[in-house]
């Protein structure tokens, strides 16, 4: 699932290179660089994901945005049930101890505690789909808003001020600065969310480690026998519990890292290009050959 995320935006971020930006698409701007209302183009993919691609006729990036909010949100609605479920599992397990004692009793509060646990681990990844969810929809937003030529990305920009603007995480002001409201968001929503998430593995890893803990100088000798016995039966699941929390934290904190800087040199890059004339610009072609066709793609720097 990592490997899968992770490669989706690497994806969108390349193809922001040939599709997402206004001016590299075709010259369909006119002299001004407006061609729609930017209030029109904000509202209509603020109510729908997509809308404002619509209005500015960019069909493809409306399906995507369209797609990427319903795959992110029924992962989410997936998580919530699944936190809903494992919760009503775990109190049959508190119900099925009532009356019991000793060591059983111990075992059905501990299996009970595991399963709470894993209902908070759902509510969680909830909590991770919903944060890419709002992510996408404001890359969305913003990308509109680009479409719409609001911001002429052309003339003189510092590579200075833009690398510095965009050091400031989260935000996309490097990307905004050059004239770039669509790589603005994309930031935005990738720098964000995937803080969003190590924080909340943070909070499970967190979680399982104050779960395997218990004070020994509050416990009867009895009471202390039985914990211990609990600890060796259950202490491995704890402990995989929050390796595993451990790992995707420290995963997610990397590709948040990674992101972040490419931010950086990415704004560094167009403004060092907004010197030039002429953008790089992408012309996709189907020649006959034989007996199909093939397609070519010619760039121009």
């Amino acid at each position: 699932m990592k490997k899968l995320l992770f490669g989706i935006i690497l994806l969108i971020y390349t193809g922001t290179l040939f599709a997402l930006e206004p001016d590299l698409q075709f010259g369909n701007a006119d002299s001004s660089g407006v061609l729609f209302k930017p209030a029109m183009a904000g509202a209509a993919s603020l109510l729908v994901p997509g809308g404002g691609q619509i209005y500015t006729k960019h069909y493809l990036k409306a399906g995507t945005f369209l797609a990427l909010e319903a795959i992110t949100a029924s992962f989410g609605y997936y998580w919530y049930k699944t936190s809903k479920n494992r919760s009503e599992l775990a109190l049959d397990f508190l119900k099925e101890v009532k009356g019991d004692t000793g060591i059983d009793s111990a075992r059905g509060v501990e299996r009970y505690r595991m399963k709470k646990h894993e209902a908070l681990e759902a509510r969680h990844k909830f909590y991770n789909a919903m944060s890419w969810t709002v992510g996408v929809h404001a890359f969305n937003v913003l990308d509109a808003l680009g479409g719409s030529g609001l911001i002429k990305s052309g003339g003189y920009r510092d590579p200075a001020v833009a690398g510095w603007l965009a050091a400031i995480p989260g935000l996309g002001l490097g990307q905004i600065y050059n004239g770039s409201l669509s790589k603005a968001g994309m930031v935005l929503m990738t720098q964000v969310s995937l803080g969003a998430v190590a924080f909340n593995y943070h909070r499970s890893m967190k979680e399982a480690e104050k779960q395997m803990a218990f004070n020994k100088d509050k416990l009867s000798y009895n009471e202390l026998e039985i914990k211990n016995t609990i600890y060796d039966e259950f202490s491995g699941d704890w402990e995989s519990k929050r390796r595993g929390a451990f790992r995707n934290r420290n995963t997610y904190l990397w590709y948040s890292l990674f992101f972040y800087f490419y931010s950086i040199f990415d704004a560094v890059v167009d403004a060092h290009l907004h010197d030039y004339n002429d953008k790089m610009i992408l012309w996709p072609d189907l020649v006959p050959k034989d007996d199909g066709a093939q397609l070519l793609l010619n760039v121009k720097f």
